[in-house]
């Protein structure tokens, strides 16, 4: 009986060692979840970060300028455009002070381009000076419509990978898929104008003005100037050494 009696007894003084085991357990569980609580309540309150800006990384000095000189350069002329913010950077994509537009002398431009005010600038020499006097000297109508194929748009040129940067990457150069004629009988494009090998006929109405557009920017390519640009004519402002221009 005297070892049972000490294995009860063991037995009775083991009970608040467990009972305190216990305690400090539950205890623990408590401080664990209220640790957790309180992690949870810091992500909750905690500012998430501002997505990067989409107005570019251009000094405040840069933009000012830019903006002055569109100011500049699109004073008086007939032209329906506004300000967007500033895209990209100096030494990638981007320009300081583009403009999204909508009209140049009354032509629309569908979609909106979105352009530097020097191309602005030099489509509304283009359109007033070439071609509206060649539509309405050579066909008897006027533009009232130029399909806006591709504007700004961060690329290389023609899409090739490791190829220099494309003057649209700059908003400095525009694609126009087909101009549309005040004349109901004339269809949309210029096809017609152009021969069996793709290129436009000489002395044509689209020739023409492919040749006017050569004096308003430093490159024109279109139909029959390479594999690029059969469906469509790319104008831009590309500053080369010595003055070099192309025109094809």
């Amino acid at each position: 009986m005297r070892p049972q009696r000490f294995r009860n007894r063991a037995a009775a003084e083991d009970a608040p060692a467990h009972a305190a085991a216990d305690s400090r357990q539950a205890q623990s569980e408590v401080a664990l979840a209220l640790l957790s609580l309180v992690a949870a309540a810091a992500v909750a309150t905690t500012p998430v970060p501002p997505p990067p800006s989409v107005s570019g990384n251009w000094s405040a000095e840069a933009i000012l300028a830019a903006r002055v000189d569109c100011t500049r350069l699109l004073a008086g002329l007939d032209v329906t455009a506004k300000p967007v913010p500033p895209i990209g950077s100096a030494d990638s994509c981007g320009a300081p002070a583009p403009v999204e537009v909508t009209a140049i002398a009354r032509v629309k431009l569908a979609p909106a381009a979105t352009l530097t005010c020097s191309m602005v600038a030099a489509l509304h020499h283009w359109v007033t000076g070439t071609l509206q006097p060649l539509a309405q000297s050579v066909l008897a109508t006027r533009v009232t419509s130029i399909a806006n194929a591709s504007s700004y748009v961060c690329r290389s040129r023609n899409h090739i990978a490791g190829a220099k940067i494309s003057e649209h990457a700059r908003a400095n150069a525009l694609d126009m898929a087909s101009f549309t004629y005040a004349r109901a009988d004339l269809p949309a494009g210029w096809a017609q104008w152009l021969g069996a090998d793709g290129k436009p006929v000489a002395g044509s109405f689209i020739e023409r003005v492919r040749l006017g557009a050569c004096s308003d920017f430093t490159t024109v390519l279109g139909p029959g100037a390479d594999v690029y640009h059969g469906d469509h004519f790319h104008l831009d402002m590309l500053v080369r050494k010595n003055g070099y221009r192309i025109c094809q």
